[in-house]
């Protein structure tokens, strides 16, 4: 993730304290991101998706092979259910 979520946000204008006021952090955390000392959490990796239009895998400089929901297990299926219905939950209670 080191320099993506810079390179995401220059090519967006955005600075860094508009990053750290939209996710309620430091500038200084949000530095620490650019350089890669640290990493933000999944909630903030998603804002920061939503911020840049950017997919996750982009955000984390990786590319995600795509996997058939189908060929998931039933308890990998209700993991990524559990996942979704807290996403949802999280973004309702934004609003």
């Amino acid at each position: 993730m080191k320099n993506c979520i810079q390179k995401y946000r220059q090519e967006n204008n955005i600075t860094i304290k508009q990053i750290a006021s939209r996710l309620s952090v430091s500038s200084s955390l949000v530095e620490a991101w650019e350089i890669g000392f640290e990493d933000p959490n999944l909630y903030q990796a998603i804002i920061l998706c939503e911020l840049f239009n950017i997919t996750i895998d982009k955000l984390f400089d990786r590319d995600i092979e795509t996997i058939s929901f189908e060929s998931l297990n039933d308890t990998q299926k209700e993991n990524i259910y559990r996942i979704y219905d807290s996403f949802i939950k999280m973004n309702e209670s934004e609003d």
